[in-house]
């Protein structure tokens, strides 16, 4: 479904100027998806174009700062997590109690089984690549 609207104001929602009517909404994704494309080409970094011959001294320079950076954000290593320890009812007491209803658990299998057969039903349909490239081929 396609709407076009009229706008009164000088600016529009992508901060360009307008002439009088909202640019075609295909028109608006496409200067949007431009200036994506520009900034992310603009915050590529070219290594081809590094000096690949480093003093020791900048090599290690370069190390030690890249160590201290990275013990700065990393974040302690989370162990396993122990399923007893959750705050739940003590095992002793779950253990303790009577077992389910085979109903209950006949129900629990064709739940199951119908969210299988859901699940094995989802198809995904193609509508445009998720790769978009940078620079157009010569």
């Amino acid at each position: 479904m396609f709407i076009s609207l009229t706008a009164t104001s000088g600016d529009d929602s992508y901060g360009g100027i307008q002439s009088g009517s909202v640019h075609l909404a295909k028109g608006d994704d496409q200067n949007a998806l431009n200036r994506i494309i520009h900034q992310t080409a603009a915050n590529v970094i070219d290594v081809s174009a590094l000096d690949s011959q480093l003093e020791q001294h900048e090599y290690l320079n370069r190390g030690r700062q890249y160590s201290q950076r990275v013990s700065l954000l990393a974040l302690p290593a989370a162990g396993a997590p122990c399923l007893l320890d959750s705050g739940g009812a003590p095992p002793q007491e779950v253990l303790a109690r009577p077992p389910l209803a085979p109903a209950h658990l006949h129900r629990v299998d064709a739940l199951i089984e119908r969210v299988q057969q859901v699940l094995a039903d989802v198809q995904v349909e193609h509508k445009e690549d998720l790769v978009v490239q940078l620079c157009s081929p010569p």
